[in-house]
């Protein structure tokens, strides 16, 4: 008989003790897969979602604010600014494109984005080319025409042609009575991976009319996605907006920054434990193997009681390790990836934030360790099996 079928034959002579090492193994490597891949994805998602917005602008406040306003759409919305801002943006030799938003309302807890006709025209940069494609019908044209988002249609069931009344506020109160006006449905668009995925655009008109006589400023913007001319120009016109006092200018991505840097603290934490997950990944392989050995020190003893070589125990005993160790660190890393994907969708049904994470750099370092110490851990416990009195074990 093979080495290779002995091997398969003692695996699935004991297939209790076979199963248990395997997921001993596959648990450990899955633990340490997630906390990498989460560690990557939640950087990389954030950023991403922040991309379409260079340089936001609005009334003066909290930053953070602003940002998960106008960016992420979460947040309740900061007081408006004038109109007029955005036209002198527009007049700004330092300012390529300026493009308002206003919220403030809402359809079944999806958020309401008024904005201008231009947007369906922004390219982030060359290479990205427009930020938003449409899958269905037109842009809007006039007020109280909307454009849904890819998702927010696939989860609300909203088609071109249909018609929706929205509600006051971010969130959607039962029983509440929502605004006389209705919207008509006249596009739908592609995926942007983000935030914007799970909102309403619409001419901001549609905004004004639908606030006027509820105490709102008239012609008022929450917030202004501004993109320079250059990056000499996007500095300079954060410097020409430091110390105004009608409005604040920020980059998303500098305040994405700093929460990672405020965040230092949990992310050295999240280190820590991935060391820590993966250190235990490699004593329950060292465990799993030796103990897996220690289980076939009678057959061993056999097989040396009717002739087999040291090399060939040391063949088998190593193979048989090595099969299981490789088959839980496998299933370990597929099952590491399913558990951030069904975490990364919870994750995006609630802020559309999309967590994109691949197989890292880190993630190979670690498997790569890991099949190393598997293979030491492995040769290490059929050595020593040779070295036992074959009368002890039988």
């Amino acid at each position: 008989m093979s080495i290779i079928k002995l091997v398969r034959r003692n695996i699935m002579f004991k297939p209790l003790q076979s199963l248990i090492a395997c997921l001993a193994v596959m648990a450990s490597i899955a633990m340490a897969v997630l906390v990498l891949l989460m560690a990557d994805g939640v950087h990389s998602g954030l950023s991403t979602a922040a991309e379409p917005f260079p340089i936001v602008a609005g009334s003066k406040g909290s930053p953070n604010q602003l940002v998960l306003n106008t960016v992420f759409l979460k947040d309740t919305p900061m007081s408006n600014i004038s109109y007029e801002e955005v036209e002198k943006l527009r007049a700004n030799k330092n300012v390529a494109l300026a493009i308002p938003f206003g919220y403030g309302d809402n359809y079944r807890g999806f958020r309401l984005a008024g904005t201008e006709k231009e947007i369906f025209d922004y390219e982030i940069n060359p290479k990205r080319g427009k930020w938003l494609h449409l899958a269905e019908g037109r842009a809007f044209e006039t007020p109280f025409e909307a454009v849904v988002g890819a998702r927010m249609a696939q989860m609300t069931g909203l088609k071109v042609g249909d018609t929706f009344q929205t509600s006051h506020g971010m969130v959607q109160v039962p029983g509440s009575k929502g605004h006389a006006q209705s919207y008509k449905v006249v596009g739908i668009l592609q995926p942007v991976n983000g935030p914007y995925d799970q909102c309403v655009l619409t001419d901001i008109k549609s905004i004004w009319a639908a606030h006027a006589g509820h105490g709102a400023a008239a012609q008022g913007v929450t917030g202004v996605l501004i993109k320079p001319a250059g990056y000499a120009q996007a500095l300079a016109v954060l410097s020409q907006y430091r110390n105004s006092k009608e409005m604040q200018v920020v980059f998303p991505s500098q305040i994405i920054i700093e929460l990672f840097a405020v965040m230092g603290d949990a992310e050295k934490l999240l280190q820590i434990i991935s060391c820590g997950v993966i250190s235990l990944a490699l004593v329950i392989i060292a465990c799993t193997t030796y103990w897996a050995a220690a289980m076939r020190r009678h057959d061993n003893a056999i097989m040396r009681a009717i002739g087999a070589g040291q090399k060939q125990i040391i063949k088998i005993n190593f193979m048989q390790g090595m099969l299981l160790s490789c088959i839980g660190t496998l299933l370990g890393t597929a099952a590491g990836h399913g558990a951030f994907s069904a975490l990364a969708y919870l994750l995006r049904q609630k802020t559309a934030v999309n967590l994109t994470a691949g197989f890292t750099v880190q993630e190979g370092v670690m498997l790569a360790v890991v099949i190393l110490a598997a293979t030491v851990f492995s040769f290490i416990p059929a050595a020593a099996a040779c070295r036992r009195q074959a009368a002890d074990d039988l």
